[in-house]
């Protein structure tokens, strides 16, 4: 491990820049995002979470009628996918993909200078995620890196452009 740092070892050498920065440009907590929509070429898949009622204990000081009926609110916890025209989906597949979207690593920066190059127009894959204040979030894939074909481009809204691991993006999108 030191002689990573150059302490040990016939040749000290500098550090990789990479170790000291941090590579995380998405990290969101899954139990706020209410919905993703997938698009994928003309594909587009919505995923629409439904949350269990349950009921909220009334306050200590709370004098409110015993008769009235107890308030409710969602169990933001479990929560299962509202099915869609072609049926049900798999909750583990779903749960994962929502996984790999609210904490991603980039692999590697890239250069803003050259956003037209690397697939991150209107037809870039993309993952919009809602959440539960209303906002949203897209994620857009782009092309497979000319340096590295294991990485593809993305960026998240308008930021910068980055690298992330190709196997990344096709667990996101798989068929």
């Amino acid at each position: 491990f030191a002689s990573a740092f150059g302490i040990w070892g016939d040749d000290p050498k500098a550090p990789e820049a990479k170790r000291w920065i941090d590579l995380q440009v998405h990290k969101a907590d899954r139990n706020d995002v209410d919905r993703m929509v997938l698009r994928n070429d003309s594909q587009e898949v919505v995923l629409v979470k439904e949350f269990e009622e349950i009921e909220v204990p009334p306050a200590a000081d709370d004098t409110t009628d015993v008769e009235a009926e107890p308030a409710t609110t969602a169990d933001r916890t479990a929560w299962t996918w509202r099915p869609d025209g072609a049926g049900e989906f798999d909750k583990n597949t779903v749960d994962g993909i929502l996984g790999t979207l609210c904490s991603i690593y980039a692999s590697d920066v890239a250069d803003p200078a050259n956003l037209a190059d690397y697939g991150l127009g209107d037809d870039a894959r993309t993952a919009e995620l809602t959440f539960q204040d209303g906002t949203t979030r897209t994620i857009a894939f782009g092309a497979v890196s000319a340096a590295d074909e294991s990485r593809v481009y993305f960026r998240v809204d308008d930021g910068h452009p980055a690298e992330i691991f190709k196997n990344t993006a096709d667990r996101i999108f798989k068929g």
